[in-house]
């Protein structure tokens, strides 16, 4: 038997939330059970062309960093609140 073949364990020790309905986990779920909706008209940057100008887009605050993109610093966001949930901060 090789480690191939050995089936991987995995345990979820924290999770992390960014979303048209919050930056964290609180505010996500908070926005759910309130039956709030996180679609609306986007002005992130100008739809002209775009098939439609409703969508879903986080409003919050992001980390800076000279080289990360939009998405680089959401990720970073959610990883952020998944290490903390974890204990691992």
């Amino acid at each position: 038997m090789t480690a191939r073949d050995i089936p991987m364990r995995i345990a979820v020790t924290g999770l992390g939330v960014v979303s048209s309905l919050g930056r964290d986990q609180r505010e996500f779920w908070a926005s759910l059970t309130e039956g709030r909706c996180g679609i609306g008209r986007f002005d992130l940057f100008d739809p002209a062309g775009c098939l439609s100008d409703v969508a879903g887009q986080v409003r919050a605050p992001l980390p800076s960093g000279r080289r990360l993109t939009r998405t680089d610093r959401l990720c970073l966001m959610a990883a952020a609140e998944a290490v903390e949930q974890a204990g691992l901060a």
